[in-house]
C-alpha cells in the first residue's frame, strides 16, 4: 500500500487535472489513515476510472503519461479487492465482482457528465510540446 501513500504525495499534483474535486478530497482522506492498509470502495474506485476515461477523452496530458500516473491508484485498488476478498468462497468473490459491475452501470449518468464537461483553457492543462529540431543539426 506504500505506493498509494507515495503516489499521492508524488503525483497528487497531477491527479488533480485528471479527477475530480471530490476525489481528489476522499484519497487526501484515505491517506490519513493509520497503518499501511487503504480500502478504495467501489464508489471511489468507479469515479477514478470515469474521472481517468473523461481526461483521457479530453487528452488533459499525453495519454501515457495519464495512464502511468494512474498505477499507484490501480495498485492500491487491487489490494483493495484482494483484502477485501481473501478468505470468501469463489461464489462470494463472484457476488464482489457483480457490486463492482452494477456500481459501474449505476455512476453512468457520472462518466457522462465529465465527457461532456467543456475543455479546460490550455493554461490548466498539461501539454508536452515538440521542439523543433530538437537535437538535430545546428547551424
Amino acid at each position: 500500500m506504500a505506493s498509494f501513500h507515495q503516489g499521492l504525495a508524488d503525483l497528487g499534483s497531477i491527479w488533480k487535472y485528471l479527477l475530480s474535486a471530490e476525489t481528489m478530497r476522499t484519497l487526501y482522506y484515505l491517506n490519513q489513515g493509520e497503518g499501511t492498509t487503504v480500502h478504495i470502495p467501489d464508489d471511489l474506485w468507479v469515479h477514478i476510472v470515469y474521472d481517468a476515461a473523461a481526461a483521457y477523452h479530453r487528452q488533459v496530458l499525453p495519454r501515457e503519461h495519464l495512464l502511468k500516473s494512474l498505477t499507484p491508484l490501480y495498485l492500491g485498488r487491487t489490494a483493495s479487492f484482494v483484502f477485501a476478498t481473501q478468505g470468501l468462497t469463489s461464489a462470494e468473490a463472484e457476488q464482489t465482482i457483480d457490486h463492482l459491475c452494477r456500481t459501474f452501470e449505476q455512476q453512468k449518468p457520472y462518466l457522462l457528465e465529465r465527457w461532456n464537461e467543456p475543455t479546460l483553457p490550455p493554461t490548466h492543462q498539461f501539454r508536452v510540446q515538440a521542439i523543433p529540431n530538437a537535437g538535430g543539426d545546428h547551424e
